[in-house]
Order: structure tokens, then C-alpha cells, then sequence
């Protein structure tokens, strides 16, 4: 009897069980039916509610974290959209809507190559997939493959062919090819689509910015203001641009237009007076004076009257309006606030920081984060090179006003100043979307897409910029360094004698006539005239002998001529000339050089030292010419003796034990690096270098765990590869989940970098996430083709996360 009733008690324990189970999927599909209700609804939020409380009744309910990451696209929530499509797909890999929202983006955030993969994966399940084969096309353009993304856009263009997403790109690639012409053509048909066309009207007009097509820049900043009539940027951007046209009656008539629609827009009718003020001075004053006595809440003018009041250092009359503000206590204490603010910046203008600070104390007292204060504290600061103090004040302004243009100036001078080049720019890139024409932030941004080859950038910015600055020199000889790369050499030219005529009106010749100069060589030179070239060349050097990059310009031509013997003679003459100029005695061993005579430029450099013995990269460059010679231990000396006359340099003492980890000397180098931290234990490239010495060239624990200590100091650094360093130590330690957090940090700054791929694909493949790994070790396998060892370690990681 026992037996039997132990044996219904158990089915009646499986009954009630089966029930609860039935009952809960059963609610869960209840509240799943109910969220996709909800959703066709457009009812957002209860329908997120619904699909959340089915996902608590059944976790395994991949359609039900779908939905939910289409609630989070229709909210534009990114890390939502990623994380619930993310589960969907781990769930279910056969929704293939989740993995084409994932790879968008991916795309979206550069991660060029795995968006590719991803969309090959849907493309595995549905073939022929228009969006898969666009978001192809796309990543294949973000990784400079051309031909592969024309094929791409071929096959989407055959599947339809007039989509506006797949006319977008092959503008982009008529563009790449030079084909501007085609470009526009495929631009117009997407803005002549149903489809939202402001993404196309942005490109078209960045298209005739590029080729200075006023009249298209015109239709289509009048487009896009008709299209987003509420946005002042496009309003701006056509009166600057009319107004850089000469036709100020109708940037007014236009402007006037924008005021009527928006009567209580104070900004706008501010811009009208700035405008009238620059063209026809006492309109724009009485402009500005009528405003005032019309306006219901005048002071924003009236602090406008006062900034120029500043600027023209008319400081009784500026500091006479604030006192008023200040002491009316009628007015609301934000206007006082800003009115004590501009007295403090009179104060620091006048050297006066004590009084100036302590006004802006006062301000914060009453309001910690009063915009106008944190700024002057942290313009101050920057100047006393308290570059941690100014980023945090400036990161409060931006949290409150993120496009503050000022705060995104001081930001970029900020990481700039403090070595984070990466920061900066896009500190200055955020000030150029909040207003195209501020100089202060373009300046730099051109500087970097310069560096980094990236001229049609460079272009676009400078463009933008020269319609509120035509007449700005930087950006005169920006623009002529392009043309001049373009071979465009009529345009050079213009720009060129433009920048002497400009210099010379304006008393400046010091500084940019020699540089016209300069360029005008640089276009004879381009058409062989190499006679021509050196008398513009000479001519540059005679006005600024700094002139960059002229000597060697000007060493180019005389030895197109082969005229070597003429230019050491020149150079021998102007070394006496500007006895001081280092440049002039380093440059003679750089010809020795490019000649192929190591041995004549040896002997130039060490003949420089001993005029210059605090020249710091004369001592690698003498090392290296002895390397060259087969010298090794005479290059040793190099450094040593430039350590000793230079203090213990760290500089050097970092290239003397980088010299014997490359001799194998690892004891030797081992030593210096530990030496070195002990003197100058910030060095992070000392720091760098030696962790990377004992992780990779040294194969016992200890040392991992004494790299891991000794890159402490990298763990907040901002460059990729410091990161990289860091990350890498720790998985060398067997802490792989910190170290992938690092790892990946790095690896989605690093680009192409290969070793930093590999990095990151060992701490997957140890936590068991092989596929992410093996991606990361084919990514690594494409970029490290040239490093046949490199390529041998790699391919036996890759084998191994294989099995």
C-alpha cells in the first residue's frame, strides 16, 4: 500500500507540475500576443511592458527580445537595439532581421568588418537579401575596397534599382573615382525619392561645397531649410554664404524672412546685426540699438553691446553697462551672474586674477555650474597648465550645453595641451557640427586630416570654413597645399599670389609672402621648371629662412639639375647666414642621405653635434647611420654620450634600450628600462616597452606578473596601443575577463593593427567564445601578411580555437 501511494503522489506531483508549466506558457504567450498588439499599435511602451513580462513567464523567447530590440530602433536606443537583437540571435540565428539590424550597426560604429560578416551570415539564409548586400557595400566602402563595394552596389542596383541607400553609395564610389558629376546624378534621384531627404541633400551639398558650386550650395541650403524650417544651421549657412557672394541684400531679405517666422528668436536677429556690423557699420549699430529698446528682455543684446564694448577695450563704458546689471536687482540672477562673469574676464584681461577669480568664485557659490564662470576658470587654468582641473569644469558646461562652442575649443586645447590627440579631435569635430565656421576648432581638424592623408576631408572643412572666413590665410594656404597635391597648379597659383598680395597689404610679410613663394616653386617645380623653382625657393628662404619644407624643396630641384655641388654650396652659404639655424647644418646630412652616402652623413651629423650637442634626435639619427655601417656598438656610444651631455635624457635612454631588445640584448635592455622607471617611473613608453619586452621576448610567469605591475601605470591611458599593453598583461596573467574589456576597448580603436586583433582573440578563445575569435585572428591573419612570423603565430592560434 505504501508502494502505491508513493507512486500518486508522484503523478499527482507531475500533474501539478505539467499544469504550472502549461500555465505559464500559456500567460507568456498571452502576454507576447498582447505586446505585438501593442506594437502594431505603435503603442511603445505597454508594448515593451508585455514583451518583457512574456520573457519573465518564458526566458527563452528569442521573437520576444526581437520586438524588443524594434522598440528600442523606434526609440532610437542604441545599446538596447544591441543588446536585445544580440540575445535574439544567440537564441534564434535564423532571424535574419535581428542579424541585418546588428550589422547596420556595426557599420554605424566602423566596425567595418564584422558588419561585412555579419551580413554574409543572412546572406548564407536568405540570398538574395537587398539590405545584407547594401550593408556589404557599405562596410567594403568604410574599408577603402572599393571595386569589391561597385560589385556590391551592381548586384543591390540590379535587385532595385533606383533605392535611395544604394544611390547614396555609388555616389560615394563616383566620388572616390573623381566622377563628381556622377555622383550628383545618383545624389538627385535619391532627393527625388519619397524617402526622408535631408541624408542626401547633406551629401549633395558637401559635394558642391568640395567643388565650390555656389549655385548648388545655394539650392540645396535653401532646400534643406525648407525641408527642417525650425533649423537655424541651414539659415546661417545660406546668409554666410550669400553674404561671402556679395549679395548682402539678399542674405538680409532672407534672414529677415527666418526673424519674421521666428520673432522671439533673439540669436537670429543677433546674427543679422554681426552681419551688418561687418558690412555697414552704423546700420548694424543702430540695428542693434533699435533691437534694444524694442525687445521685451533685452539684455542678451545688451551683453552683446558690452563683448564689443571689450573688444574694442573700451573698458569704462563696458564695465559702466555692468555695473548697472549687476546692481539692479530687478533683473533675474542669471543676468547678474553673466554680467559678473564678463567684469572677471575685464579683470583677467587687465592681469588681475586674483580679483577676476574671486568674482567667479562668488558666481559658483550662487549657481556651481554657471556656463559663462566654468569657462573663464578653465580658460584660466589651461593657461597655468592645469589640464585635469579645466577638462572637468569643461565637461560640466558640456554636460549642461553640449554644443557649447567655447567649451568644445577649450576642451580640444585642453587634450591637446595634455598630449590626447585622439580627445581633441573630436572635441574640435563636435565644435565644427555646432557651427562649421568656427576657425578655432577647423584649424586643427584640417591639421590632422592633412597628417593623415585624408584631403577630401580637409577640403570639405576648409570649404565650410572659408564661407564665413574667406580671406583667412590658414585657410588660403590649406587650400592651396591641396591643390598643389592635385596638381591643379592654375588654381595654386591664384591662391598662392593671393597669400603674397594679402601679407603684403597687411604689413605681414614675415609670415605668409614666403610661403606664396614657396608654393609658387612648388608649381614650377610640378612642371619641371626647376631653374624657375630654386629662385622661388631662395626667394621664400630670404624672407623667413624657417620656411617649412623649403630646403627641401629647393634640394630637389638642384638635384633634378644634378647640381649637387652647387647645392652644398648654397648650403654652406646659408649655414653661415643663420649660424644658429639647426636645420641648415642637420639638412646638408639629410642630402648625404637620400644620396645613399651614409657614411658623408655620418660624418655631417656628428659634425653638427659638436655645434649642437643638445640636438636630442641628432643622436638617433647618428646611431642609425652607424647601424647602417654595421656599427652596432658604435651606435651604443652614440646614445650613451648623448645621455651623458644631456642630463641622463629619457628620450635617449628609451632608444638605447630599445637598441639592445632589437640586438637581443635583453639583459642589458631589461637593465636600462629598470633604470630609467626608477628615475622617471611616468614614463609610459619606458613603461610601454618593457612590459612588451618581458609578455613577449621572455617566456617565464614571473615576469608576466611583474609586466602586469609595471604597466599599472597604462591602465588608464588613452592610447590604443598603451591599451593594448595593459589588456595584454592581463591575459598573460589569466585574468581574461578584465583583459578582454581592455582588449576590446583597444581593438575598436586599433583599426588594422594586427597584434592587437591577435590579443583580443586569445582572451576569446580562453574565455570559450571560439567564433568571436577566430574573426578576430582572420582579421589579424588579413593585416599581418608582410610579417611571415607574425602570420605563423597567429595561424596557430587560429588552429587551435578551430578544434
Amino acid at each position: 500500500m505504501a508502494g502505491k501511494r508513493y507512486h500518486c503522489l508522484l503523478v499527482l506531483i507531475l500533474i501539478v507540475t505539467i499544469s504550472a508549466c502549461t500555465s505559464k506558457q500559456e500567460a507568456a504567450q498571452k502576454f507576447y500576443d498582447n505586446g505585438k498588439a501593442f506594437y502594431t499599435e505603435e503603442n511603445w511602451d505597454k508594448a515593451r511592458i508585455e514583451f518583457l513580462n512574456a520573457i519573465q513567464k518564458k526566458p527563452h523567447n528569442p521573437w520576444a527580445y526581437y520586438y524588443l530590440g524594434k522598440i528600442a530602433q523606434k526609440q532610437n536606443d542604441i545599446p538596447a537595439i544591441y543588446e536585445n537583437m544580440t540575445i535574439a540571435i544567440k537564441m534564434e540565428d535564423t532571424i535574419t532581421d535581428a542579424r541585418i539590424t546588428l550589422a547596420e550597426l556595426q557599420v554605424y560604429g566602423k566596425q567595418f568588418e564584422e558588419a561585412y560578416e555579419s551580413a554574409s551570415i543572412a546572406l548564407e539564409q536568405e540570398p538574395e537579401h537587398f539590405k545584407a548586400i547594401t550593408i556589404q557595400a557599405a562596410a567594403k566602402v568604410g574599408l577603402k575596397d572599393f571595386d569589391a563595394a561597385q560589385a556590391l552596389v551592381n548586384q543591390a542596383q540590379n535587385i532595385q534599382p533606383d533605392e535611395p541607400g544604394i544611390l547614396s553609395l555609388q555616389a560615394v564610389l563616383h566620388q572616390e573615382a573623381g566622377n563628381i558629376e556622377g555622383a550628383i546624378a545618383a545624389l538627385d534621384k535619391a532627393v527625388a525619392s519619397d524617402q526622408d531627404k535631408v541624408q542626401f541633400l547633406l551629401m549633395r551639398f558637401n559635394l558642391h561645397e568640395t567643388t565650390r558650386n555656389i549655385k548648388g550650395m545655394e539650392h540645396d541650403l535653401r532646400a534643406l531649410a525648407q525641408e527642417l524650417p525650425q533649423e537655424e544651421r541651414f539659415v546661417y549657412a545660406l546668409t554666410r554664404l550669400l553674404y561671402a557672394d556679395e549679395r548682402p541684400e539678399e542674405a538680409e531679405t532672407f534672414l529677415k524672412e527666418f526673424i519674421t517666422r521666428q520673432p522671439d528668436n533673439y540669436q537670429a536677429k543677433l546674427f543679422l546685426i554681426q552681419s551688418l556690423l561687418a558690412l555697414d557699420t552704423p546700420r548694424g549699430e543702430a540695428l542693434l540699438k533699435q533691437h534694444i529698446a524694442d525687445e521685451s528682455d533685452p539684455l542678451p543684446l545688451i551683453f552683446f553691446q558690452i563683448q564689443r564694448y571689450i573688444t574694442q577695450n573700451n573698458i569704462d563704458d563696458a564695465t559702466t553697462e555692468l555695473n548697472k546689471v549687476s546692481e539692479n536687482t530687478e533683473y533675474d540672477e542669471k543676468y547678474r551672474l553673466i554680467a559678473n562673469a564678463m567684469r572677471a574676464e575685464i579683470l583677467f584681461k587687465q592681469s588681475k586674477p586674483e580679483e577676476a577669480l574671486k568674482i567667479v568664485d562668488a558666481n559658483l557659490k550662487l549657481q556651481s555650474e554657471h556656463e559663462a564662470s566654468l569657462l573663464l576658470i578653465a580658460s584660466y587654468e589651461l593657461k597655468q597648465k592645469l589640464f585635469n582641473q579645466a577638462i572637468t569644469r569643461l565637461r560640466t558646461v558640456l554636460k549642461n550645453n553640449p554644443e557649447s562652442e567655447k567649451a568644445l575649443v577649450l576642451l580640444g586645447l585642453a587634450y591637446t595641451q595634455s598630449g590626447s590627440e585622439l580627445l581633441a579631435n573630436d572635441a574640435y569635430r563636435q565644435a565644427l557640427e555646432v557651427n562649421p565656421g568656427n576657425l578655432e576648432a577647423a584649424i586643427p581638424v584640417i591639421r590632422k586630416f592633412l597628417t593623415n592623408e585624408n584631403v577630401e576631408r580637409a577640403e570639405q572643412v576648409i570649404n565650410s570654413a572659408r564661407i564665413s572666413a574667406p580671406k583667412d590665410q590658414r585657410l588660403i594656404a590649406f587650400l592651396a597645399q591641396i591643390k598643389l597635391q592635385h596638381k591643379d597648379w592654375q588654381a595654386t597659383t591664384k591662391l598662392a599670389q593671393q597669400l603674397i598680395a594679402d601679407s603684403q597689404q597687411a604689413n605681414n610679410k614675415q609670415d605668409n609672402s614666403s610661403f606664396g613663394y614657396f608654393l609658387l616653386g612648388r608649381v614650377e617645380q610640378g612642371k619641371t621648371n626647376h631653374s624657375e623653382a630654386i629662385n622661388l625657393f631662395q626667394q621664400a628662404l630670404e624672407i623667413k629662412h624657417t620656411t617649412p619644407n623649403a630646403l627641401q624643396a629647393l634640394a630637389s630641384s638642384y638635384i633634378a639639375l644634378s647640381q649637387q655641388e652647387q647645392l652644398f654650396d648654397y648650403l654652406s652659404g646659408f649655414q653661415k647666414q643663420y649660424a644658429d639655424y639647426l636645420t641648415a647644418y642637420a639638412f646638408e646630412a639629410q642630402v648625404h642621405r637620400s644620396q645613399g652616402n651614409i657614411e658623408l652623413a655620418a660624418a655631417s651629423t656628428e659634425k653638427t653635434l659638436k655645434k649642437f650637442p643638445t640636438w636630442i634626435r641628432g643622436y638617433n639619427a647618428l646611431a642609425n647611420d652607424k647601424r647602417a655601417l654595421g656599427q652596432v656598438d658604435a651606435a651604443i656610444d652614440v646614445f650613451q654620450q648623448g645621455i651623458k651631455t644631456n642630463n641622463n635624457n629619457s628620450y635617449l635612454r628609451v632608444l638605447l634600450a630599445s637598441l639592445y631588445e632589437n640586438e637581443a640584448r635583453l639583459e642589458l635592455a631589461i637593465s636600462e628600462y629598470k633604470s630609467l622607471l626608477e628615475t622617471d617611473p611616468k614614463n609610459l613608453i619606458a613603461v610601454n616597452n618593457y612590459a612588451n619586452l618581458l609578455l613577449d621576448k621572455t617566456d617565464q610567469q614571473e615576469n608576466y606578473a611583474l609586466a602586469l605591475e609595471i604597466a599599472e601605470p597604462l591602465k588608464k591611458a588613452d592610447q590604443v596601443l598603451l591599451k593594448d599593453t595593459y589588456g595584454w598583461a592581463l591575459i598573460k596573467n589569466a585574468h581574461y575577463v578584465e583583459g578582454e574589456r581592455y582588449l576590446r576597448e583597444a581593438a575598436d580603436a586599433a583599426g588594422s593593427i594586427p597584434e592587437i586583433h591577435y590579443h583580443l582573440g586569445v582572451a576569446l578563445h580562453h574565455l570559450g567564445r571560439n567564433e568571436e575569435a577566430k574573426q578576430r585572428f582572420n582579421r589579424a591573419l588579413r593585416n599581418a601578411d608582410k610579417r611571415p612570423e607574425l602570420q605563423k603565430v597567429i595561424e596557430l592560434a587560429l588552429a587551435e580555437a578551430s578544434q
